[in-house]
């Protein structure tokens, strides 16, 4: 498949920060998934790791990544739960 334009390491982060959302993860842990830092306060007083929350979202980044690489039959249609 070709690309209009080339793309960048940057495009793969989007993409997946992106199925992230769409796989149902909250966006504090789906920034903390990024490697991107909480602000100086919420890091301070939040000493949490998240690794539980990570790795089940990691699970969702991978049902989501699952869904485009083997889409269902066009005849059936997902079932998303929350």
């Amino acid at each position: 498949m070709q690309t209009a334009e080339p793309w960048r390491t940057h495009d793969l982060r989007r993409t997946a920060r992106t199925l992230m959302s769409r796989g149902g993860v909250s966006t504090e842990v789906a920034e903390r998934m990024m490697c991107h830092l909480p602000h100086k306060l919420i890091r301070t007083y939040n000493v949490h790791d998240f690794a539980r929350e990570k790795r089940a979202d990691f699970e969702a980044l991978e049902r989501e990544i699952d869904l485009i690489l083997h889409p269902p039959h066009a005849d059936v249609l997902p079932f998303r739960g929350r």
